[in-house]
């Protein structure tokens, strides 16, 4: 082949494609890259054919798993701001190459700086839809293509002038793309066999947990530290400890406190990770980061701070408990004051101290089907108390081991105190025959079998029904409720803050009426509906 017919070019005309796809494919099969790079094109084409095949690709995926779920009802949770929460909704459609997030719903635009706009949540979402379904898909804009964002005008998610924008991406911003994100991971799990999707699909994660403050003397500073928010529970793994950030992730560097000290008029009293922080589960969350820090060679400091989820955690996934909420103190003269989340005009004064602990993701399964050597560990290593492993993960521990037959008899009673507190469910379904043929899931723990020409949806480890076509699963499940905040709630670590103008939260377990296996958690605005379920197309049109 003559050395000219190697290279193909437009012209300095971009308007047709520079060279044909044939002769694109038989140039990449006959040569071999070693001895030549690949036939050139014009830059801008070469933009639009990357545009172009990251879209193909990324509608492929989504079509490729479209029967996981071909209509989510709409699930709603709080964004809160002070003692005010305000309902962020979403309802997740899966068609033929596109995935539709509705916000319907939603709460009316508000007064505050964290309204948002359509084009902002669908920015922030497509990176977690590309993490998840297309992570070999050069990220492009046309990865931007198969997400379609459905937000009413003059909702907190469409907000129109003058309703503030300032902070966009922010409060509303990251709850409507961790709401959206976890809409996406519950119609993958319908699936009978997740195969490598497992691995990507995580609780919800500390993203809307963080704790910035930035504080100026003589000169201003920012305290990064405040993002170092503990991830959520995995299929096969715990959460990352120390990262949560959907866009900086494990590029951000936390500095030591010796550089921190040596750059700002501060001296740090601790800086450790925050025990008991990580939601429970079979995978729990990762935990973050606790510390406090007072003034050092400044006479005082004046501080904002900026943070997310004061009262109320993130849920857990699949049967996980919520991790631990955001918290600011300050100490003054002995004693302690709690500070809001979204403050300004903070005095730190020679001898005060500021502390904040930052929020961690929730955990993943039922903390009761956690391997008891992993919860050892746990302890051993700082991430767990003795106290938590003994009355929320059932694992009764001696002299640095695991007491098998004490752990046995705490489990047990831990599942027939959890059916004894519960409400008992409002339907009540026959149990399936084992031998029934599986046909689906409504969740990674609930799945859908043909028993007798109908679908019963079922607990996937002991069989117990839950719900026939096309009821909701959740309607054949014991319930209970638990105030956040007070001295009956142990899931979580750290107190939550009331929110006095919107009511009390609560979390609501859903368990299994047959086993008592923590089917799903809530953490909802006390009389909110239970969260929609799934609805494959199986089940919906049954």
């Amino acid at each position: 082949m003559p050395a000219a017919s190697r290279w193909t070019t437009c012209g300095g005309s971009c308007s047709t494609t520079c060279a044909s796809r044939r002769r694109w494919r038989w140039i990449s099969r006959v040569w071999s890259p070693a001895r030549t790079s690949p036939p050139r094109r014009c830059s801008s084409s070469r933009t639009r054919w990357r545009r172009a095949s990251s879209a193909r690709r990324s509608r492929r995926s989504v079509a490729a798993r479209a029967a996981c779920s071909r209509r989510a009802s709409p699930s709603c949770r709080p964004a809160e701001f002070d003692e005010e929460a305000f309902a962020v909704c979403c309802a997740l459609r899966v068609g033929s190459g596109e995935l539709v997030f509705d916000y319907t719903g939603s709460a009316p635009e508000c007064p505050y700086f964290f309204n948002s706009k359509p084009e902002i949540v669908r920015s922030e979402l497509v990176v977690r839809v590309h993490q998840i379904l297309a992570a070999d898909v050069p990220f492009t804009d046309g990865v931007l293509r198969p997400v379609r964002v459905v937000a009413p005008e003059g909702s907190i998610v469409n907000a129109r002038p003058p309703a503030p924008l300032a902070a966009a991406h922010m409060h509303v911003g990251l709850m409507a793309m961790e709401l959206g994100e976890t809409c996406l991971k519950k119609a993958l799990a319908c699936t009978v066999q997740m195969g490598r999707l497992a691995e990507r699909i995580t609780a919800p994660g500390g993203t809307t947990g963080m704790g910035l403050s930035s504080w100026h003397g003589d000169e201003t500073f920012l305290v990064m530290d405040g993002n170092a928010v503990g991830a959520g529970g995995a299929w096969e793994r715990d959460g990352i400890d120390m990262t949560g950030s959907n866009y900086g992730g494990p590029g951000l560097v936390y500095p030591d406190v010796e550089t921190v000290e040596q750059s700002y008029p501060v001296r740090y009293l601790y800086k450790r990770l925050r025990r008991d922080a990580g939601g429970a589960g079979r995978r729990r969350g990762g935990a973050s980061v606790e510390a406090a820090f007072t003034p050092h060679g400044a006479g005082r400091l004046e501080g904002t701070t900026l943070g997310m989820r004061r009262a109320i955690p993130l849920p857990g996934l699949f049967g996980g408990y919520p991790g631990a909420c955001t918290a600011f103190d300050l100490e003054h003269d002995g004693a302690v004051h709690s500070l809001g989340l979204n403050a300004g005009g903070i005095v730190l004064g020679a001898g005060d101290v500021f502390r904040f602990a930052n929020a961690s993701g929730s955990g993943l399964g039922d903390p009761l089907e956690r391997e008891p050597e992993r919860v050892l560990a746990d302890v051993r290593e700082g991430y767990v108390s003795g106290e938590t492993a003994r009355t929320v993960y059932g694992v009764v521990l001696g002299r640095g081991t695991v007491d098998a037959e004490a752990t046995r008899a705490a489990r047990d009673a831990i599942r027939a105190a959890r059916l004894a507190r519960a409400r008992p469910p409002e339907t009540r379904i026959e149990e399936a025959p084992r031998a029934a043929t599986p046909v689906g899931r409504l969740s990674a723990v609930v799945e859908v079998v043909r028993a007798g020409g109908a679908l019963l949806a079922r607990c996937a480890a002991c069989g117990a029904g839950l719900a026939r076509a096309p009821g909701l699963w959740k309607a054949g499940a014991a319930v209970a409720e638990t105030t956040l905040g007070t001295p009956a709630y142990t899931a979580a670590a750290g107190a939550t803050a009331p929110l006095r103008a919107a009511g009390a939260v609560v979390l609501r377990e859903h368990f299994c009426p047959g086993c008592a296996r923590l089917l799903e958690t809530e953490v909802v605005l006390a009389g909110t509906p239970p969260e929609a379920d799934v609805r494959p197309a199986f089940w919906a049109g049954a």
